[in-house]
C-alpha cells in the first residue's frame, strides 16, 4: 500500500502492468463511483509511535471496504486530484490529515462542490458546509465491513453484492468470491442486463442474480454485446 520499495515487488507490478495492456477490449475506464484515497506522503510521515493510523488505514479499513460489497477504485490522492472534476462525487479518505498548501487548495476545491459526498476516517482538515461530509473519530473507527457498507450507502453509493464478500467491478467485468457455501444475491449495473459467467459458460439475461455454492467459490461475470 504505497509504502515498498523493493525491487521485485516493483518489477512483478511492471510485468503485470504489461500484460495486462496487450488484452484486447479491457475497460480504459471501470466504472465505479466511489474512490477510496489515500497519500502516500502521510504513510512517510508517520513513524513507527504512530504505527495505529497504519493499522487503522491499511488494516482495519481496507478490509472492511473490500468486504462492503460496494466496488471502488483505490488511488493515491495526487491521482484523485488528476482526474476530471466530475469523475469521481463519492469519495472516502482514509489517511489525508495535512496536505500540502497547493495540494489543499485543489482538494478543497473537489470537495467542496455541492454535489461532492465523502468519509473522512482520521481526520477532516476543512469546513466543508456545501458537501456530505462524514467525519469520524480514529475512537470511533468503524470496524466490519456492515459498518463501511452503511457508511457507503450513506454517501449514495450502490452495492453490487453483500457484505462479507469480495466483489470487484472494471468495466464489463465483475468479480465475485465468497469464503462459504451459501445463496448470494448480486445486482449488477443496468448496463450488464446480459452476463457470462466465465468460467462455466452459463448465460444469464437478467442483472438480478442468485448464486448458489456449496463452498468457497469465485463468479467472473463479463457483460454480453
Amino acid at each position: 500500500p504505497f509504502n515498498m520499495d523493493t525491487p521485485p515487488v516493483w518489477r512483478a507490478i511492471r510485468d503485470t502492468k504489461r500484460v495486462l495492456s496487450k488484452i484486447d477490449g479491457r475497460a480504459e475506464d471501470s466504472g465505479n463511483e466511489v474512490a477510496i484515497v489515500v497519500d502516500w506522503r502521510e504513510r512517510l510521515r508517520r513513524s513507527t509511535a504512530e504505527a495505529n493510523v497504519f493499522s487503522l488505514v491499511y488494516k482495519e479499513s481496507l478490509i472492511g471496504l473490500y468486504a462492503s460489497g460496494v466496488p471502488f477504485d483505490l488511488m493515491t490522492l495526487d491521482d484523485f486530484l488528476a482526474q476530471p472534476a466530475n469523475r469521481y462525487r463519492k469519495a472516502v479518505f482514509l489517511n489525508v490529515i495535512a496536505p500540502e498548501e497547493d495540494v489543499q487548495i485543489a482538494l478543497q476545491q473537489r470537495v467542496s462542490a455541492p454535489d461532492f459526498k465523502s468519509v473522512w476516517l482520521v481526520h477532516c482538515p476543512y469546513l466543508l458546509p456545501s458537501s456530505l461530509a462524514k467525519v469520524l473519530d480514529t475512537s470511533a473507527l468503524p470496524k466490519g465491513s456492515e459498518v463501511w457498507r452503511q457508511l457507503l450507502l450513506d454517501i449514495g453509493a450502490k452495492p453490487l453484492g453483500p457484505a462479507g464478500h469480495y466483489i470487484r467491478r472494471h468495466g464489463n467485468i465483475v468479480m465475485f468470491h465468497t469464503g462459504k457455501a451459501g445463496t448470494f444475491k448480486l445486482t449488477l449495473p443496468e448496463s450488464m442486463s446480459k452476463v457470462r459467467e466465465l468460467y462455466s459458460g452459463r448465460k444469464y439475461k437478467s442483472s438480478e442474480l442468485t448464486l448458489q455454492t456449496d463452498g468457497p467459490d469465485t463468479f467472473l461475470f463479463m457483460a454480453k454485446d
